[in-house]
């Protein structure tokens, strides 16, 4: 699964179910994401400050500049 790192439980854990496209990626998905600058606190998981809800992801998409071809 692509980019899988990014799936979040909507608890804010890190999902049980995720996997890096390549079977032998061990990289630490909490690792990566506070590489991202996402923080966790003291039960792993993601602040629910940080999340983007549909509003947040939309606004972001409005003002994305446009692909060139």
């Amino acid at each position: 699964m692509t980019n899988a790192y990014r799936v979040l439980s909507s608890d804010g854990s890190i999902s049980f179910k995720s996997q890096w496209h390549d079977p032998a990626d061990t990289r630490d998905p909490m690792e990566m994401l506070i590489g991202e600058s996402i923080e966790f606190d003291d039960n792993d998981k993601a602040s629910q400050a940080q999340r983007l809800g549909p509003p947040e992801l939309e606004a972001l998409l409005d003002n994305a500049p446009t692909e060139v071809q």
